[in-house]
């Protein structure tokens, strides 16, 4: 790829993905309320609750951990290996969003994969 492509990437990502994630979150939240899914069983509903707090403790962490450094306070708590759990995290929040049905599912499904594009891009990086 060509590097200027992939500078134009990171950023773009960089001001889409915090933008968007809670927004998708949200509906998703929303569409899986409204929709009054009788059909779904408690255990997959619970899934894709799961999968919406898992996808937000993600991007909660993409967004504290580069404010904390540029306010001048140590990150080294956070390892090389902690990366790795996290995109592990939020490549099962992709999973659990499929319990989901409906709208709800593509919004969970948006947001757990910026997510985890985020974070891909971050380790590429």
């Amino acid at each position: 790829m060509p590097r200027k492509f992939v500078e134009l990437l990171r950023f773009t990502s960089m001001i889409v993905i915090p933008l968007l994630v809670p927004i998708f979150a949200i509906l998703a939240i929303r569409m899986s309320v409204n929709a009054k899914q009788v059909t779904l069983s408690k255990w997959r509903i619970g899934l894709g609750l799961a999968s919406i707090a898992l996808t937000l403790i993600c991007w909660i962490t993409i967004l504290l951990l580069p404010t904390l450094e540029r306010l001048g306070v140590s990150t080294d708590f956070f390892k090389a290996s902690s990366v790795g759990i996290l995109l592990l995290l939020a490549l099962l929040s992709m999973l659990l969003s499929l319990a989901l049905k409906g709208k709800s599912r593509i919004y969970a499904l948006l947001a757990s994969s910026l997510i985890f594009c985020a974070w891909t891009l971050s380790i590429v990086h």
